[in-house]
């Protein structure tokens, strides 16, 4: 989204009228040291323009200080000075001199100052905007983080730096320079962090996995320890195996991980090729994360398997201080996305703690359990072991939970998008593509004969404040003004903003807006979801409406028909160019979209329940080891396979059901904090919470089934390790 040879910028200079003066003097004080944390400043033209009946988007840099960067190495002649540098779809399309070609977005054009100058046909004064580079602290660490994590960025707040530049200049980061790009950022934030969420619960899974390899090696390290070997020679014995099976599962992962994405895609965006790229930085975050789950959780094994370790109350303080710190994030917006995702992370751990005081409390109730015996003490076993079993409860919650929330935020998210369609989707026919076409459409009487009423929107990207805004120009009747939740006409000095727009320009209903000159009063703001950018609408006959003239093109047109089909018709008939939709086919694409959306959110949870559900038959079975001579002993009381599968269910709804003790409310927590804090910090829309249902049991229901399954599973339960057959 951001052409490479823009890409070292970090901050963005405008102001209105910006003239070369005003660029030297922004330089001369530069170079007279009154802006030390500035490193490098260049001036831009950046403007969209017709050529050859395309729409190019003319970039303008000084080539004396700085040669376009991201340069695909092409076969073309020598470097001509008044020639250009195009994207891949432009190669072919212009006839100017092309020095090369450069990875932009599509329809990218890049020269010299002067010949795009010459090429928007403006004077040789005018410039667009300065790009500046300031030296950060933190700067190689992020773009390692970037690299390892995309969309890394997003997730932290944004604090502006304090230039001495006087008055009159906007300055804007990144995000606020190009939206759609810190839109598509916050995305990948959300999915990783989704995506964290598997490798928390494999956390969990290696942790039990090291209890039960423990439960047998410990006899051997107790007789090597009494021979004279050191307790950390043995811990780094056993992380050195774990490290071995680590670097296996890495591999293993990356091959099913190539396979899962290829999936992924082929859901979210069905019919685009998408083109997997195995860099460095994905092997890398591979075997990291393998090596890094697995010895943390196998450390943490050995350390609570250690006899002689005294029970602290930090743990419970430390707890009480981040959920105080969780908090302080979910009410302050300054902590950026990543708070929020922290508030997450906070009440999860909380939850983890509270399941061992939990199952020691369902404990001493047990004794009130009914039912045959067998069956109480098939759930006594659930409720009798916390050291056992608590930690791979604790992932089960947490998958479960996750689960609710996510499915809590899908469902309120699809209800107000679906109301947001009922608003939007009152004309019959929609008619996009070519602004010419468009308008040779309106003015043509036979093909819109049919229709009872036409509406036509022209748009434009202004800036607001320095911010990148799309401006939207129609006739704004009760009508038209309703399908944006205002209830009247809206006058020429009133504009409608956006939910991204009202947060990003920090304005609200009533409040006054500076305009492109003129001061307009916000009459309201209407839901956007979707919208790559913010979003500001006038009427046609308002001074803004005037004052763009020829700059707004036409973007659509919208009937409004009692035969919306033959319309739709005659438009496919008269214009062959111009993309026809009916209202019933725009809100069924729409749909299928959000669903395709949230595909790959619904395949990561239950990739994180199906790990949790083996965590829990790993802690079942390591149970179960422990615990042979009571087994025997029912087996010696004629206690037969069928009833001791009775138990085992029995087992497996206990434990289910503690989970969902647990689950339920953190569920309904992490969905309130998704639709109230994570939405709004990422996309700048708000969701309103609705508690469905279907989000609270089909999570429960699958949770159960696991636990369940994990109770009656019994492979593996007369089996010994290779030490503890010794």
């Amino acid at each position: 989204l951001v052409p490479s040879s823009l890409a070292d910028f970090s901050y963005y200079l405008h102001r209105e009228n910006l003239h070369t003066h005003d660029y030297f003097e922004l330089r001369r004080r530069w170079r007279s040291g009154a802006l030390p944390t500035l490193e490098h400043l260049s001036p831009v033209v950046d403007e969209t323009a017709q050529i050859a009946d395309l729409s190019v988007r003319v970039l303008g840099i000084d080539l004396l200080s700085q040669m376009p960067s991201g340069e695909i190495p092409t076969a073309s002649g020598p470097l001509v000075f008044n020639g250009v540098w195009v994207d891949k779809s432009l190669k072919d399309a212009l006839s100017l001199p092309i020095n090369g070609i450069i990875e932009a977005p599509e329809g990218t054009l890049l020269s010299d100052i002067s010949v795009a100058h010459d090429l928007l046909d403006w004077p040789d004064h005018q410039l667009s905007y300065i790009g500046l580079v300031i030296g950060q602290a933190f700067a190689h660490s992020l773009e390692v983080a970037e690299n390892l994590l995309p969309g890394f960025g997003a997730g932290l707040p944004i604090a502006k730096p304090n230039l001495d530049i006087g008055p009159g200049w906007q300055l804007v980061n990144t995000a606020e320079q190009y939206p759609a790009r810190a839109f598509g950022k916050s995305v990948l934030f959300n999915i990783a962090a989704l995506g964290m969420l598997a490798l928390l619960v494999a956390w969990l899974l290696i942790y039990q996995v090291a209890v039960s390899w423990l439960r047998r090696l410990w006899p051997v390290f107790d007789r090597l320890h009494g021979l004279g070997v050191e307790w950390p020679h043995l811990r780094n014995y056993f992380l050195g195996s774990i490290g071995v099976i680590a670097s296996i599962a890495a591999g293993l992962g990356l091959i099913l991980g190539w396979w899962l994405a290829t999936k992924l895609l082929t859901m979210s965006v069905p019919g685009n090729a998408v083109a997997l790229d195995l860099s460095g930085w994905v092997v890398i975050k591979a075997f990291g994360s393998a090596l890094a789950v697995c010895l943390v959780g196998g450390a943490w094994a050995f350390r609570r398997s250690q006899r002689g370790q005294p029970q602290t109350l930090a743990p419970l303080l430390m707890t009480l201080v981040l959920l105080l710190c969780g908090l302080i994030c979910v009410f302050q917006p300054e902590t950026g996305l990543a708070g929020g995702f922290f508030a997450i992370a906070v009440l999860s751990l909380a939850a983890g703690q509270t399941i061992g005081p939990l199952l020691i409390r369902l404990r001493r109730w047990s004794s009130n359990i009914g039912g045959s015996y067998l069956m109480r003490v098939g759930v006594r076993e659930a409720l009798w072991h916390p050291a056992e079993l608590s930690v791979a409860l604790a992932g089960l919650s947490l998958s479960i939970a996750t689960a609710i929330g996510v499915g809590l935020m899908v469902d309120s998210f699809r209800l107000d998008f679906s109301q947001m369609l009922d608003h939007r989707l009152k004309y019959d026919v929609i008619a996009e593509g070519n602004p010419a076409s468009l308008e040779a459409l309106i003015k043509a009487p036979g093909s819109v004969a049919q229709a009872s009423r036409i509406q036509h929107y022209r748009n434009a990207d202004i800036r607001v404040d320095g911010a990148l805004v799309e401006l939207n120009v129609t006739h704004m009747d009760a009508f038209e003004s309703s399908r944006y939740a205002h209830d009247k006409r809206l006058g020429d000095s009133e504009v409608l903003l956006s939910e991204q727009a009202a947060r990003t320009l920090g304005v609200l209903p009533q409040e006054t807006l500076r305009i492109l000159g003129e001061t307009m009063t916000v009459a309201g703001t209407f839901s956007a979801f979707g919208d790559l950018k913010p979003r500001l609408i006038v009427d046609d006959q308002s001074a803004i409406a005037e004052a763009m003239g020829a700059e707004l093109k036409m973007a659509s047109v919208a009937f409004e028909s009692n035969s919306p089909k033959a319309l739709a018709r005659a438009l496919k008939a008269s214009s062959s160019t111009l993309e026809i939709r009916l209202q019933s086919d725009i809100r069924r694409i729409a749909l299928n979209v959000f669903d395709q959306t949230f595909a790959i959110t619904t395949v990561l949870i239950t990739i994180a329940l199906l790990v949790a559900a083996i965590s829990v038959y790993i802690a079942v079975t390591t149970l179960r080891l422990n615990r042979q001579t009571g087994r025997q002993l029912l087996n010696t009381l004629g206690v037969n396979r069928v009833e001791q599968h009775l138990m085992n269910l029995a087992m497996g709804i206990g434990l289910g059901a503690v989970a969902m003790i647990v689950a339920l409310p953190l569920g309904v927590m992490f969905g309130w904090i998704l639709c109230n804090v994570i939405n709004p910090r990422a996309f700048g829309w708000t969701i309103e919470l609705q508690v469905s249902a279907g989000a609270l049991l089909w999570p429960c229901a699958w949770g159960l089934l696991a636990a369940i399954l994990a109770g009656m599973l019994q492979v593996g339960d007369a089996e010994e390790g290779a030490f503890g057959g010794r």
